[in-house]
């Protein structure tokens, strides 16, 4: 048979509830400003989990491989299109930077 709460370890329960989400909205806040920064660099960038599989890929990896998001994302490393299978065109990128700094996003 399961116990019913007072209304004082009620109210301590929303208070923990509210401080959890409290936390999670200001990690979410503080992931958002990262990927902010993340897509405006330069550099392709592609985040894996700990599996291994692809979990984000930023705009300039994106342009320079000619992909989209749902193309790779979720695969793993070695499931990710090469650079001539995903439509690679020579003068995108020099020793692995962009150079062409206005993609056209």
């Amino acid at each position: 048979m399961s116990q019913r709460l007072t209304n004082e370890e009620l109210e301590q329960r929303v208070k923990e509830l509210e401080n959890e989400l409290a936390a999670v909205k200001r990690a979410n806040d503080i992931a958002r400003e990262k990927a902010v920064i993340v897509d405006a660099m330069i550099d392709g960038v592609l985040v894996f989990d700990t599996n291994g599989y692809l979990v984000y890929a930023n705009k300039a990896y994106l342009y320079m491989f000619g992909l989209s998001s749902d193309d790779i994302t979720g695969k793993q490393l070695g499931k990710i299109p090469s650079a001539s299978q995903a439509g690679f065109q020579s003068g995108r990128f020099r020793s692995n930077r962009v150079i062409d700094h206005d993609p056209g996003w």
